[in-house]
């Protein structure tokens, strides 16, 4: 087997990160590559009042990992900092494993900063181990983490390599290793510093002197011992949360936070395979206030999978609701999941006598969102068709409904025994119009003349009048329309052909 180690040695700062707004940048320009505002101003993670991670901003200002906080001030003043949340740490890390879903199904957390695939299934469908990793590291870097990826034969050398960024598994520190303080030390009185001089070392010897724990780990190291990984369950839905660290009071500034949240979405989704109809977004102000909450459901008329068909609707649905003034927090959640199938490409060309001009399927329903988002749910709507015999009364308008339809598109072609292509004829023309004046409207019989007829039409006995013999006619103006005669001898226009 062959095991892909993931190392984020940032996460720790890289968890508040994800939470800040576009103070000092454009948000059109940051749209257009998701890499996370650019972070000037020096900032640390303090642990036990001591920093434990820095970035270059405060490294280039002269502090450095393991002094107190109390320093880290005095050398940078206006320093900010945050409290390690191991918590939310691993929150991420599960979140990023659930993404990575669709790179193999075999993902393992590895603590605190660490994440373990199985890559030997996966090379097959992405070329070699090498190009799999390339794709994960851009995967990472899009969400804004930055990541190590190295590979081995097993899980726990492939997790050392990427701790370590080594080549090789000898040159690992055994600073990257999961040993005490004490241990460490005790090696480098003998001067062994390496997992290579450890190794070299009788494992009778080092049972004795440090305890048959660490044999065993050199044993699954090696892989002379099994090292049964534990897999990550993805979630059955999405429901990701952004806490801000600063409020965000214009809905341009919003787009950034919210881009991030559906670049999330659409790695998940591709991972389980599926499409979303419905999105939910929660907007919190400062403070938490009930009142001051907003809840803005998106809806699609078909199950969609990719962030630029999410935004662009919302951003739509947004230009239309109130938001609280300071924002503090984003949530996203999806609802309507279904099963993901890609639109499929024709293997030839067009065949003759096929309609093509005409609008797929799929073009008209993102019309339909569009319309939805911009003028209403009650913009758009169906056509039911109800069982009466009278014209007006045949059909009634329904709503739209979002379930995916299996026969979107019927064939024109049909084929013949032998298996060969044939055009089906062409339909007559029809022989009621689509939309009817609602009511009739009276006519003179010399503005018409017949083309067709007449076709009757009765309705029950109980409706008095409702005998009518229609006919296909032309106006004097030209158009084609449809005329009827009632049983008193009175014609009325009842529609327009188109």
């Amino acid at each position: 087997m062959l095991w892909l180690g993931l190392h984020f040695p940032a996460l720790a700062q890289e968890v508040f990160h994800l939470g800040e707004s576009l103070r000092d940048e454009d948000p059109a320009e940051a749209l257009a590559g998701p890499t996370g505002p650019r972070v000037a101003e020096p900032r640390v993670i303090v642990e036990d009042n001591r920093v434990v991670l820095c970035n270059a901003a405060a490294l280039n200002a002269g502090i450095v990992q393991g002094c107190t906080l109390a320093t880290a001030h005095s050398i940078v003043s206006g320093l900010r900092h945050h409290q390690r949340d191991p918590e939310r740490e691993a929150g991420r890390l599960r979140q990023l494993g659930e993404m990575l879903y669709r790179f193999s199904a075999h993902i393992s957390l590895a603590s605190p900063s660490g994440l373990i695939l199985e890559a030997g299934g996966s090379l097959r469908l992405f070329g070699d181990v090498a190009a799999l990793a390339q794709q994960v590291e851009a995967l990472c870097g899009s969400l804004g983490h930055e990541v190590c990826c190295r590979w081995a034969k097993t899980p726990l050398a492939a997790l050392l390599l990427a701790r370590s960024r080594a080549a090789q598994i000898e040159e690992v520190p055994l600073s990257c290793m999961n040993l005490n303080t004490d241990q460490v030390e005790r090696f480098a009185n003998m001067g062994i510093y390496s997992l290579g001089q450890l190794l070299s070392l009788p494992r009778q010897s080092v049972a004795r002197r440090f305890g048959q724990h660490l044999v065993d780990e050199l044993q699954r190291l090696s892989g002379t011992l099994p090292d049964p990984q534990s897999c990550l369950q993805p979630a059955h839905q999405f429901h990701h949360d952004l806490h801000l660290l600063e409020p965000i009071h214009s809905k341009e500034a919003l787009l950034f936070p919210m881009q991030r949240l559906l670049i999330e979405l659409h790695h998940w989704l591709v991972g389980r395979q599926l499409g979303a109809e419905l999105l939910v977004w929660h907007f919190a102000a400062a403070g938490g206030h009930p009142e001051r909450r907003l809840r803005l459901p998106v809806s699609f008329a078909r199950p969609q999978q990719h962030q630029e068909s999410f935004l662009g609707i919302t951003r739509l649905r947004l230009e239309q609701v109130e938001l609280p003034d300071d924002v503090m927090s984003i949530g996203l959640e999806a609802r309507r999941l279904q099963p993901w199938s890609a639109d499929s490409q024709l293997l030839f060309q067009q065949l003759p006598g096929e309609a093509g001009g005409a609008w797929r399927a799929r073009e008209l329903e993102d019309l339909v969102d569009e319309l939805r988002a911009r003028l209403g749910r009650s913009a758009c709507c169906s056509i039911e068709v109800l069982d009466q015999h009278c014209p007006e009364n045949a059909w009634a308008r329904a709503p739209l409904s979002n379930r995916r339809r299996t026969n979107r598109r019927r064939t024109n072609r049909r084929r013949s025994a032998s298996g060969a292509v044939q055009q089906a004829p062409a339909a007559p023309p029809p022989t009621r119009p689509l939309w009817l004046f609602e009511p009739p409207r009276a006519t003179a019989p010399e503005k018409l003349t017949l083309l067709r007829g007449p076709e009757r039409i009765q309705a029950g006995w109980w409706q008095a009048g409702q005998c009518r013999d229609y006919y296909v006619a032309r106006h004097e103006d030209g158009a084609e329309c449809w005329a009827f005669v009632d049983a008193h001898d009175r014609w009325y226009l009842h529609g327009y052909f188109s």
